[in-house]
This record gives C-alpha cells, sequence and structure tokens, in this order.
C-alpha cells in the first residue's frame, strides 16, 4: 500500500467513524486502522442503555426505544450510514 492519506484514524468505533466521515465530508482522504478482525470497536458490544429515551431526545422530537437500540446493536455493519461511511474510507 502506497498511497498517502491526509488523516490517519486509529480505530473504527463509533467515535474513529464519524471523525473518518467528517474528514472525509470536508474532503480530505482517510484511512482508518482497526486493531481487530471486525470493524465496530467498544461500539460494537455497546448496548447503549445510557442514551434511549432520554429527557434531550425527548425534547429534539426523537422517539428512541430499546428495542430500535438493540436492533442497531447487533448489525451495526449493515447500517445504511455505516456502509456509506465504509465506502468513503478505505479500513486497514
Amino acid at each position: 500500500m502506497n498511497k498517502e492519506y491526509t488523516v490517519d484514524v486509529a480505530g473504527t468505533g463509533g467515535t474513529g467513524l464519524a471523525a473518518a466521515d467528517a474528514a472525509v465530508s470536508n474532503g480530505l482522504s482517510v484511512i482508518a486502522i482497526e486493531k481487530l478482525d471486525q470493524i465496530g470497536g467498544n461500539t460494537r458490544i455497546s448496548s447503549g442503555f445510557f442514551a434511549i429515551d432520554t429527557k434531550e431526545q425527548r425534547e429534539a422530537g426523537l422517539h428512541l426505544s430499546w428495542s430500535l437500540s438493540k436492533e442497531f446493536g447487533t448489525s451495526l455493519s449493515f447500517k445504511p450510514t455505516i456502509r456509506k461511511i465504509f465506502s468513503r474510507i478505505l479500513i486497514y
């Protein structure tokens, strides 16, 4: 691999993927490096229970449920937004 990238992202958890997406959205080339054999990092194993049906979400008109959170958490790599990010960055 001889290509140079503007941004190197360590890890493909939620924060790493958000950073990669922000960089690509601003015209930068990105490589994300993951130590495990799967993408997702700790986000992959997070149940997200701390962010379900919060006061702030309700005030913003978001209606998130435990079942919706569980669905997202168990199928992270199949979600359209995640696939879109993956199509724009190189993961090594």
